[in-house]
């Protein structure tokens, strides 16, 4: 009984808020995994060319989102009017979203957006390895140049790797093809000390938990200071995309379109996401680095391929 009145509850309010959006037309909802830097300079960046629409959000893990937004339609309950995330997690629910033919979407390849215009890229990250100079230097650990040299036991308990990184180890087997890359990823993560969050991952390389880590160049260019580095000669990079999408029933749709041009527009992509450490998918802001960009993972994959990742990490 408690429990129904608690959904009940959760359900009015939702209904409650949805009705506000829709009456201030001037409110724009957003839902992203993005960190929270980057939110606060898309919404500063946002608010001097829209005065008029204030940017609310919610930010949530990228694997905590499908669910919110899957339980918030099924209940008819429609909040989100743009979502911003991880495509591992996103790509198979489309469903949940609307199409929209943004003006800025001549200036992305065809591998970087939705044929049927219901995502594009918006923002990437170079995945590689970080380090932790002092420690390395404590330690006497040679600096790894690949992913086959991380399973040298010399590392043993000396790498941190994210809990769900389904995107390394889908982007390894592609690479290194099936079962060189398996190999490779069991023998990494036998090293491995793992934690939810990437957010979590950098946070235990700072205090030293452990040498390295598989983490994103802006885990650094937004960390000045801070004692840890990319290895820059560490290869093959992998490239984690998030997409921007327009939610199905988005409350203010005329607020999130004009949100998703501008996110999508060259001087944001240059500004927010490449000067901050990220890789835009722009043709005229195209990397000259190579990077592995894992193909999209349906739902099923995905779920066979982080039992795989967890059960190599011992879980």
């Amino acid at each position: 009984m408690r429990r129904a009145f608690v959904i009940l509850s959760f359900v009015m309010m939702a209904v409650f808020s949805v009705s506000t959006a829709k009456s201030a037309g001037n409110e724009l909802m957003l839902y992203t995994s993005l960190d929270v830097k980057t939110i606060a300079a898309l919404t500063e960046e946002f608010s001097k060319i829209h005065p008029e629409i204030t940017v609310k959000y919610l930010k949530i893990t990228s694997s905590a989102l499908p669910n919110k937004l899957i339980l918030e339609q099924r209940a008819g309950i429609y909040l989100a009017d743009v979502v911003i995330s991880s495509m591992d997690e996103m790509y198979q629910l489309t469903d949940l979203f609307q199409p929209y033919a943004s003006s800025q979407a001549i200036y992305y390849p065809k591998e970087a957006k939705d044929p049927d215009g219901k995502w594009i890229i918006a923002s990437a990250n170079a995945t590689g390895l970080l380090y932790n100079p002092k420690l390395v230097e404590k330690l006497r650990l040679p600096l790894p140049k690949t992913y086959e040299e991380l399973g040298n036991p010399r590392y043993k308990d000396n790498l941190i790797v994210e809990a769900h990184a389904v995107d390394i180890y889908k982007a390894l087997l592609e690479f290194y093809k099936k079962d060189k890359g398996k190999s490779i990823t069991e023998n990494l993560l036998r090293n491995a000390k793992a934690y939810i969050g990437q957010r979590m991952v950098v946070e235990m390389l700072l205090v030293g938990e452990a040498p390295f880590a598989l983490g994103y160049t802006f885990s650094v260019v937004t960390r000045p200071g801070a004692p840890i580095a990319f290895y820059e000669e560490f290869r093959p990079l992998i490239l984690k995309q998030s997409g921007v999408f327009l939610a199905k029933n988005a409350p203010n749709p005329k607020a999130a379109k004009l949100f998703i041009d501008f996110l999508l527009s060259h001087e944001i992509q240059k500004k927010v996401m490449v000067d901050m450490g990220r890789t835009s998918r722009r043709y005229d802001l195209a990397s000259q680095q190579q990077f592995i960009v894992p193909s999209p993972v349906s739902g099923a994959e995905y779920k066979s391929l982080l039992e795989e990742w967890r059960k190599f990490l011992g879980d």
